[in-house]
């Protein structure tokens, strides 16, 4: 439920680094992910560690409540106006057969699938990758050939806002 408000905070950053500092949007991207890293790995700590093996519905709650604070902080923050962000591809097109693609669109989706396939390829080929799996399918039986469970649920919890950060 938090990630939405999460890809909103990313939003802000670009618009921060457009409006007040004239850096391309694009460009922030690794710092938005860094930071948003960051909050997702404190969401972990201060929320979600509470709620290991407990029942969905309490996984649920705790994520709505998550949701709630950060667009309240985010309204605080920014206020309800709407904000928009001038990037380097902004009014530049490509006609694409019977496609009419903006080229923020086109790295858009470039960036996405970059992003899909480095996971997949961290997931698959590194021994993080393999205790995220190990925790996601059977928690006990990782902890019991020694993955620290904790660990690896930050680093997820990291990466999943990252990514939304993004």
């Amino acid at each position: 439920f938090a990630h939405g408000e999460l890809v909103m905070y990313g939003m802000y950053a670009g618009v921060i680094a457009s409006r007040n500092f004239g850096i391309d949007p694009l460009l922030i991207l690794p710092l938005s992910f860094l930071l948003l890293a960051l909050v997702g790995a404190a969401q972990y700590q201060i929320v979600f560690r509470h709620f290991v093996g407990h029942a969905t519905l309490q996984q649920l709650l705790a994520a709505i409540g998550c949701a709630l604070v950060l667009q309240m902080i985010a309204q605080i923050i920014f206020g309800a106006d709407t904000r928009t962000a001038t990037s380097t591809f902004t009014g530049q097109y490509v006609v694409f057969g019977p496609f009419f693609l903006s080229q923020a669109q086109i790295v858009a989706f470039a960036i996405a699938v970059a992003a899909t396939l480095a996971v997949e390829l961290t997931l698959r080929l590194t021994t993080w990758g393999k205790a995220v799996r190990a925790v996601a399918d059977d928690l006990e039986a990782a902890e019991v050939v020694g993955v620290n469970s904790t660990s690896v649920n930050i680093g997820a919890f990291a990466l999943a806002a990252g990514l939304a950060g993004i």
